[in-house]
């Protein structure tokens, strides 16, 4: 059981998100899962919020962001949020604190089937603690990282081996739910002067030949983008 929660957990993580942990065909919550089936649609979220603790300027919120997901659909490579110009991050914290959280609730319940803390590996690096270890395992948890390109403002990527099952032979499945992530106060704070501030997640599938990153050839990476306008200085 605690096998199937965790590849519930990362599928979702792979939505991101998402979004998957174990090499079973079957598992709860979802219908089926196939070993690197026919498959090749990539479906974006039925629904996407995102929720600051504060908006206040130049606050240290907490950040939840939520994704409704349903159907079939590949698994999650990687995903990016681009939060605009304004946007300052700090540090994730000390390594292996918890710097936020991951939870998943598949199927028309409110049973939270996967509940896993998100732990620092460095200033710049998170990792999803899947195996509630306190111990970052790079080739079967999911990563986050925080960039900047000088440009856009902060910028976070999440990798997920494998589509976040650690499996090449498993790509994708139907899947029904509700993805919650979340970043703890102190990482993100919010920009100076209140105002519309656009935020941006690019989401790019498994190979579907691969099950995992592009091998070059066949089918290509499916990608989609969602976009949510917080207003700073808005209560």
């Amino acid at each position: 059981m605690a096998s199937q929660k965790n590849l519930i957990a990362n599928i979702a993580l792979s939505l991101f998100i998402l979004f998957s942990f174990t090499s079973c065909e079957s598992f709860l919550g979802a219908n089926w899962l196939s070993l690197l089936s026919t498959i090749t649609a990539y479906n974006a979220p039925t629904s996407f919020d995102y929720k600051l603790s504060t908006k206040k300027p130049s606050a240290t919120a907490a950040h939840t962001l939520s994704f409704d997901f349903s159907g079939e659909t590949l698994e999650t490579y990687q995903f990016t949020l681009t939060y605009p110009d304004g946007f300052t991050f700090k540090s994730f914290g000390k390594k292996n604190a918890k710097a936020g959280f991951y939870k998943l609730n598949a199927g028309n319940d409110k049973k939270i089937e996967a509940n896993y803390a998100i732990r620092v590996i460095d200033s710049n690096h998170a990792y999803v603690d899947q195996n509630k270890s306190k111990t970052y395992d790079a080739a079967f948890e999911a990563t986050i990282e925080r960039l900047t390109d000088g440009l856009s403002g902060e910028v976070f990527t999440v990798i997920l081996p494998n589509g976040g099952d650690g499996n090449a032979f498993i790509n994708g499945g139907t899947f029904n739910g509700k993805m919650s992530v979340g970043l703890k106060k102190g990482i993100l704070k919010n920009p100076s002067t209140g105002g519309e501030s656009t935020v941006k997640a690019d989401f790019t599938s498994v190979d579907p030949d691969t099950g995992g990153a592009d091998n070059g050839t066949g089918e290509s990476q499916k990608t989609f983008s969602v976009t949510k306008v917080l207003t700073i200085g808005k209560k």
